[in-house]
C-alpha cells in the first residue's frame, strides 16, 4: 500500500524542537533580520528527510523519485539563471556608482508602481549600499543597528539615517505629486542639501521636474544619477 512512516523517535523530538523553536524564534537574531519568517522551510526540510515514502508500484516510486530530482534541477536552474540577469541589472547601477568620488553621500527615489518593495524582482532597496562597499561612501539604509551589527555609525551619519531614511521608496497609491509635495518629498532642497549624489528610479513615474541642482552623470535602462550641486555659502 501507499503510506507515508516516519523514523525513530529521534527525528520526532527534531521536529518538536524546531517547531517549538518556531513558535519561540524572534525576529532578529545574532544581526539576522526576519529569523522567525525563514524557519518554515526548515521544518518542511526536516519533515522531508525525516519520513520514508513508499508506494505500491515500483514504476510510480521510481517515477516519484525521478520527478523530483528533475524538479530540484529546474529549480536550481531557474534561480542560477535569475541570479545571473541579476548581476547584469546591478553591473549597470554599479557602473553608475564608480563614476562617484570617495566618501560621496548618497540618497535615492525609488518608484515601484507595481506594489510593495519586498514583493518586487529584482530588488532594489538595498541596492544603494553599493556605494559603502564600492566608494567607502554612505547610504540611507546601511545597516547598523546597536546589538544586531558589529559596525556602527558616527553620530552624524547616525543623525542622518534617522532623520531621512523615510522618501527613499513610493508606492503606486503615493506616485502623484499632491502626495509628494506635502507628505513625502524626495527632491526636498532641506533632504537634497545633506548629500552629494541622488540616484532616481523609474523617474518618470514621479510626475515631478527634478530640481535644477540635480546634474545627470549617468543613465541606465530604467534610472539616472545625478550629483547634487550645492548653492555658493
Amino acid at each position: 500500500m501507499n503510506e507515508i512512516r516516519f523514523n525513530d523517535r529521534w527525528w520526532l523530538a527534531a521536529r518538536a524542537g524546531l517547531f517549538a523553536a518556531f513558535v519561540l524564534m524572534p525576529k532578529i537574531v545574532a544581526g539576522g533580520w526576519a529569523v522567525d519568517e525563514r524557519m518554515p522551510i526548515a521544518l518542511v526540510l526536516v519533515f522531508v528527510g525525516s519520513s520514508n515514502w513508499s508506494f505500491r508500484s515500483l514504476v510510480v516510486d521510481k517515477f516519484s523519485a525521478v520527478a523530483i530530482a528533475c524538479l530540484f534541477v529546474v529549480r536550481v536552474a531557474a534561480i542560477a539563471i535569475t541570479w545571473a540577469q541579476y548581476d547584469r541589472l546591478y553591473d549597470e547601477y554599479r557602473e553608475a556608482i564608480d563614476r562617484l568620488p570617495y566618501g560621496t553621500k548618497l540618497t535615492a527615489a525609488i518608484a515601484y508602481p507595481e506594489g510593495f518593495p519586498r514583493s518586487l524582482r529584482p530588488p532594489l532597496m538595498h541596492l544603494g549600499n553599493f556605494i559603502t562597499i564600492d566608494r567607502d561612501g554612505f547610504y540611507q539604509t546601511f545597516f547598523a543597528n546597536s546589538g544586531q551589527q558589529p559596525v556602527a555609525l558616527t553620530p552624524p551619519y547616525r543623525n542622518l539615517q534617522d532623520r531621512y531614511l523615510d522618501p527613499l521608496f513610493f508606492r503606486r497609491d503615493q506616485l502623484n505629486p499632491a502626495y509628494l509635495l506635502s507628505v513625502r518629498n524626495p527632491f526636498d532642497k532641506d533632504l537634497l542639501a545633506r548629500y552629494d549624489a541622488m540616484l532616481v528610479v523609474r523617474e518618470h513615474e514621479f510626475g515631478l521636474p527634478l530640481p535644477d541642482n540635480l546634474a545627470p552623470i549617468y543613465a541606465g535602462d530604467d534610472f539616472r544619477l545625478f550629483k547634487i550641486i550645492r548653492s555658493p555659502q
